[in-house]
């Protein structure tokens, strides 16, 4: 386990992985077939506010996630406030 007392893996998965290890997209047969889609458009979403916004939380000291099982969930009350960078 970490210092936040989550348990980490033995070897890196890929976020469209389907083993029951990691359970995000489901595995089998009822494994989501559009995973790659969601996870490319998830991607870009996250490149567009890392590269255009100045992200900061607004209460360092709150919880930020529960979890289960292999799932990890930001907190809805946990608020993070976004400014939107300038170009010169």
């Amino acid at each position: 386990m970490d210092q936040e007392g989550l348990a980490r893996q033995d070897t890196p998965s890929k976020l469209v992985d389907t083993d029951h290890k990691w359970l995000m997209f489901g595995t089998g047969k009822q494994a989501c077939p559009g995973r790659s889609s969601a996870a490319a458009s998830a991607k870009v979403i996250m490149s567009q506010m890392i590269s255009k916004y100045d992200m900061r939380m607004v209460d360092k000291t709150a919880k930020r996630w529960w979890s289960l099982r292999s799932t990890i969930v930001l907190r809805e009350n946990h608020m993070v406030a976004f400014t939107c960078r300038v170009k010169n």
